[in-house]
């Protein structure tokens, strides 16, 4: 939130929060907050044929849309951190322009 705050308004109006589907939609008051608060995009990390679950995001930096993504940090145990997940890299490899941020 910290982040968010920081950003200016205009900032703020096209920047979108990349939260992770199955973590950040348990309850309607989270769905909510992310969606309307943050314009959230919610990344589904179960795999599926035939699903991308990078597409959001793709289509977010397609439009230009600044994108606000955190590491998988401790959603689901809060005492060991999750695997690393490629799907950072992967986006810097099909979007080479695309100045990332490591915060």
């Amino acid at each position: 939130m910290l982040i968010w705050a920081a950003l200016s308004a205009e900032l703020r109006s096209i920047s979108r929060l990349i939260a992770n589907e199955d973590c950040w939609t348990k309850t309607v008051f989270q769905k909510m907050a992310h969606h309307v608060g943050f314009q959230s995009l919610y990344v589904n990390r179960i795999k599926t044929l035939g699903h991308d679950s990078l597409e959001p995001l793709m289509d977010a930096f397609t439009q230009r849309n600044p994108l606000i993504l955190f590491p998988q940090g401790t959603c689901g145990n809060p005492e060991q951190p999750q695997a690393f997940k490629s799907g950072l890299s992967n986006l810097a490899i099909r979007f080479a322009t695309v100045v990332l941020i490591a915060i």
